[in-house]
């Protein structure tokens, strides 16, 4: 699954504000990939994203990742 809307500088919040309104601009959008279990209560997965290497004020370099990711249904 494909991130369809637009990208927003929340989804940066490990970043600076300045940094963030600029991958806003140039990062891929956010890519999923999951399974839910047979009861229904864990999605197993991973994104795809990027990492992005910076001075505080501008982006320096980026590069994809895949981060593997777990949610439980409470």
């Amino acid at each position: 699954m494909r991130q369809k809307g637009a990208s927003s500088p929340r989804q940066f919040v490990d970043l600076p504000d300045p940094v963030a309104k600029q991958a806003v601009n140039i990062a891929p959008p956010l890519e999923w990939r999951f399974m839910i279990t047979p009861d229904q209560k864990v999605l197993v997965g991973n994104k795809r994203t990027v990492l992005i290497h910076n001075d505080g004020k501008n982006i320096l370099s980026m590069e994809g990742i895949i981060v593997d990711e777990v949610w439980t249904r409470n």
